[in-house]
């Protein structure tokens, strides 16, 4: 029975999504998302001219929408492999009075080297589909009932995931693991009734990782971060992906393969939290890595508008679904 109530709610769901006009589900001043990547799609290594035009791309964007969200800066400096260098992590909370959240997180960093690397996968687009689902997501959600036991959305775009010169365990994650740290001791939670939620972390009901996104025919594997026999998360948006090929058929790969992995895709900006007791996972990066990681051809022509879409697509009715 809870399996046929899932299927019901996640049909209709579905049907409002597509059967609603465009412009009922989008806010008055909504971007598209060509002007949501090209917003950051240059190279943005930290500390540079580069990334601080991008910070104030994405400051920008979450100034003006909805006042529903709310939007904070993380900054600090920090001596790494290449002397003291300022990161800021942006974060953007939407129902922050609720106790507990989803955290969508991406990072807004390129690489040094090589000089001029954009990383339109690595993490442009990661970064324009965070922005698209908050400037949707105050249209395909309710208001919630009872702000005590309702789920919000914060948003967290990381600086200084790349390694400065070469990753190892002191380089790179540099705004990960500030603001783990940071998190694993304080709380913006107002309310003290809830005293199981002492600190950010205990907050957090799921972490939604995304990074290497944007090449045709991603590959996503599931890893239970918490130990369990499935990731329960990477099967609802399995789930998904599923009935919107049934009610949009296309031509493109199942991305969700359901196929298991017994260790984790990648060191990547989970990890901080991870180490601190967060293990409601879900890291969507693709398995391979895309075959331009890490060079120059990691720029606009290696983008797939059409899985772009069809991962947007899923992740917005991902998060409506959670935060209903």
């Amino acid at each position: 029975m809870i399996v046929c109530t899932y299927h019901f709610e996640m049909r209709v769901i579905l049907l409002i999504f597509l059967l609603v006009p465009e412009a009922l589900l989008s806010p008055p001043t909504k971007w598209t998302f060509d002007q949501l990547l090209n917003g950051i799609m240059f190279p943005r290594p930290p500390d540079s001219e580069g990334n601080i035009r991008a910070q104030s791309f994405i400051s920008s964007f979450f100034k003006a929408l909805d006042t529903q969200w709310k939007f904070e800066i993380d900054e600090f400096e920090q001596f790494a492999v290449l002397g003291q260098k300022k990161f800021t992590n942006l974060i953007a909370r939407f129902r922050h009075q609720c106790p507990y959240f989803i955290l969508l997180a991406c990072h807004y960093d390129s690489k040094v080297h090589p000089d001029g690397f954009i990383g339109a996968t690595d993490s442009a687009v990661p970064c324009a589909l965070l922005m698209d689902i908050a400037q949707h997501i105050t249209n395909l959600v309710h208001d919630p009932n009872d702000n005590d036991h309702c789920i919000g959305v914060t948003q967290v775009f990381f600086d200084g995931e790349e390694a400065l010169v070469d990753f190892s365990d002191d380089d790179g994650l540099y705004g990960s693991k500030h603001l783990a740290k940071a998190w694993s001791s304080t709380t913006t939670l107002s309310s003290k009734s809830y005293t199981n939620l002492r600190t950010e972390l205990d907050r957090i009901h799921l972490f939604v990782l995304l990074d290497l996104l944007g090449s045709a025919s991603p590959r996503f594997k599931s890893f239970s971060f918490d130990g369990s026999e499935r990731n329960r998360y990477y099967d609802i948006a399995m789930e998904i992906e599923k009935s919107l090929e049934t009610m949009q058929p296309s031509n493109l790969t199942k991305m969700f393969t359901g196929q298991p992995m017994y260790f984790p895709p990648a060191t990547d900006d989970h990890k901080p939290f991870w180490e601190l007791g967060v293990n409601q996972i879900l890291h969507l990066i693709p398995t391979p890595f895309p075959n331009v990681w890490h060079t120059m051809e990691d720029n606009e022509s290696a983008l797939d508008y059409a899985y772009i879409n069809r991962i947007n697509q899923i992740l917005q009715l991902f998060v409506a679904k959670l935060i209903q």
